[in-house]
């Protein structure tokens, strides 16, 4: 894995999609960002793009839990039926309103989540959730 080329964000909340926006590009302007509302698109997206390339620079995965339809557990759980060419594509955080200790220990012992953040999403998070990603590559 090398530089970071992408981050989408899974948010059933407009509003919330555009601020995780204004911030990421306000702190790394190079980097691509995609939303959804709707995690199924999201899903198709994912197949669609990756099912077929291993890339070299991965995409981070900001995914809200309480979402109509389907949830950010429900969503985790088709995402791990992926091939692991697609999953290995992907550092997913989890970000949500939920302060929920048992919402926060489950994204822990969830083994596609790298990290849970709460809302709202600033520039500190963002910054902190890049470099971990950096520091990651040098271990």
């Amino acid at each position: 894995m090398k530089n970071l080329s992408r981050i989408i964000i899974i948010d059933d909340d407009p509003i919330n999609n555009m601020i995780c926006k204004k911030v990421i590009k306000n702190d790394f302007k190079k980097l691509e960002v995609v939303s959804f509302e709707y995690p199924i698109e999201a899903l198709d997206y994912i197949k669609a793009e990756y099912s077929f390339v291993n890339r070299d620079e991965p995409s981070i995965l900001l995914l809200d839990l309480n979402m109509p339809i389907i949830s950010g557990w429900q969503f985790l759980e088709e995402y791990s039926e992926f091939s692991d060419t697609i999953k290995n594509n992907f550092i997913i955080y989890i970000l949500s309103s939920s302060i929920s200790e048992t919402d926060k220990a489950r994204a822990a012992e969830n083994k596609y989540v790298k990290g849970y953040i709460e809302k709202p999403f600033n520039s500190q998070t963002c910054k902190s959730m890049i470099l971990n990603y950096k520091l990651q590559l040098v271990l």
